[in-house]
């Protein structure tokens, strides 16, 4: 027989029920808040916006977050917890202020950095491979073991950063300042670096074999043990330069200025090609100039 429940027990038990279950279902479909979403960064509310907007942000194996191909340009980044935020890989990061951030690993690879700040940034191993560059400041970064592989750019500023072993293999860095920069062991071989500034920096066993330094300012740098192996360095100049045990074999000084290098040798003249054409040579070089066999 049918059974009729009355009106006072429905009231009372199953329509709060129901209510309670229709709640349940809304709260399952709604999205997570952004705080849960992007821990660490709710200080930047309107990051969490961008973010949101451009529906980017991935979990990981590890748990971690991460962005790519997302447009935070002219952005001030400078509170973000970057924990969660390490990768923006073909990003759009034009005019970007990261000044002073600590990144662990952090992936630009492809990303548009063009007058980024990223001064006193620490950015070890972080993977610039072929970024864009354009005025993008990075004074006294700490960029050791990071890799620009193809990255371009004129007018970067490396002034004081630390860039010991970095791989600089085939950029496109016009007149790139790295005065007073410490690039011990770092690679740029088949760079294009003309007009580039290296004034004071350390470049102790640095390898440039095969790079276009036309014009380059060497003046009072650490050079011991450099590899300029096949490199054009027309009208560079090297005044009070150690050149101590630096190659020169097949690299081209027409025009060079090579006057007040120290610890340069006849040895490591006689292996370069054009080395007669130099602007200025040793002193002690000028006194044997004629008795040299030309080597063009």
């Amino acid at each position: 027989f049918p059974v009729t429940i009355p009106q006072e027990i429905i009231e009372h038990y199953v329509k709060p029920y129901e209510k309670h279950a229709e709640k349940e279902e809304a709260h399952a479909e709604a999205k997570p808040l952004a705080s849960d979403k992007y821990p660490g960064i709710i200080s930047n509310p309107q990051l969490l916006l961008i973010l949101e907007e451009q529906g980017v942000g991935k979990v990981t194996a590890s748990g971690t977050e991460y962005t790519e191909k997302i447009n935070l340009s002219g952005l001030d980044l400078r509170s973000v917890n970057f924990k969660y935020l390490n990768r923006f890989i073909q990003s759009d990061l034009r005019k970007v202020n990261l000044k002073g951030v600590t990144i662990e690993e952090v992936q630009f690879r492809g990303a548009n950095l063009e007058e980024a700040e990223l001064s006193e940034t620490t950015l070890r191993e972080a993977n610039f491979i072929r970024a864009k560059l354009s005025n993008t400041r990075f004074k006294s970064a700490e960029l050791s073991d990071a890799n620009f592989y193809g990255a371009a750019g004129v007018n970067i500023f490396f002034y004081e950063a630390t860039l010991a072993r970095v791989n600089f293999k085939e950029v496109d860095f016009l007149e790139a300042d790295f005065e007073n920069a410490l690039v011990i062991q770092s690679n740029f071989e088949s760079a294009d670096l003309q007009g580039a500034n290296f004034m004071g920096a350390d470049l102790r066993q640095v390898n440039f074999k095969g790079a276009n330094l036309t014009a380059a300012n060497f003046r009072s740098d650490n050079l011991e043990g450099a590899n300029f192996k096949d490199t054009i360095l027309d009208g560079a100049n090297f005044a009070g330069a150690n050149m101590l045990n630096a190659s020169l074999e097949k690299a081209s000084l027409d025009n060079a200025f090579l006057g007040e290098a120290n610890n340069l040798t006849m040895e490591q003249l006689e292996i370069a090609q054009f080395a007669y054409n130099a602007e200025t040579l040793p002193e002690w070089v000028n006194q044997k100039k004629l008795s040299w066999q030309r080597r063009f």
